[in-house]
């Protein structure tokens, strides 16, 4: 089990790192949008896709017989 929660938690962070990423630099030229990066709806929404793909990814590692658990 030690190894499921330790797959899950790197994977939810390499996908909001690289989703994060993603935003930045959509968003690097506009300055209206550097106020609203740091709101607490930025991260909620960055969780919530993160905690889904993460879902999704995990889904497909076990149907595909790679990931045991």
């Amino acid at each position: 089990m030690i190894k499921f929660w330790i797959v899950t938690i790197g994977v939810f962070i390499i996908i909001t790192y690289f989703m994060h990423k993603a935003v930045k630099k959509y968003a690097k030229g506009n300055k209206l949008n550097k106020k609203g990066f740091w709101s607490i709806y930025h991260w909620e929404v960055m969780v919530a896709l993160s905690s889904g793909l993460t879902y999704l990814f995990l889904l497909i590692l076990k149907s595909a017989n790679l990931f045991p658990f």
